[in-house]
């Protein structure tokens, strides 16, 4: 008999804390995303930015679950709302074809504040970094 109610009362604690998710209170901000090319510093129009709420559940790995994606405009941002009382990784990438790239960042909970930007810089495949220097009159050899 006793063995029923460590099963009953385990079944009642696990339920007890995957509900505790449902009554956290939301506090939505809404944030810019810019995307610009670490060695030019231009903005990247057209590229896709991703936005992922990251969890971590009882007993289970990191999960990173998608809650945006958009490309960015002439400016090379994007404006998305979000909770400030979770963690997110903001990532970004280019067209395959044109200049492909890929970029993120992670921010932690409460990181982030109302009206702020998420600068993101995309390492492009299509830039060689060597002639990017040459054209500084620098060398890349420091």
């Amino acid at each position: 008999m006793g063995g029923k109610y460590k099963i009953l009362l385990s079944i009642v604690f696990i339920l007890a804390i995957s509900c505790t998710s449902m009554f956290e209170s939301k506090e939505e901000i809404n944030i810019t995303v810019k995307v610009i090319d670490y060695y030019s510093k231009a903005p990247r129009i057209g590229d896709t930015v991703e936005v992922r709420k990251v969890k971590k559940p009882l007993f289970t790995m990191w999960q990173y679950v998608k809650v945006f994606e958009d490309i960015t405009d002439e400016q090379g941002e994007v404006s998305v709302i979000i909770d400030r009382n979770r963690r997110y990784r903001f990532s970004s990438y280019g067209p395959p074809m044109l200049h492909p790239g890929f970029g993120w960042h992670e921010y932690e909970e409460k990181e982030l504040s109302e009206k702020d930007t998420v600068l993101i810089e995309v390492k492009s495949a299509g830039v060689n970094p060597f002639e990017y220097w040459k054209d500084k009159g620098e060398s890349w050899e420091k």
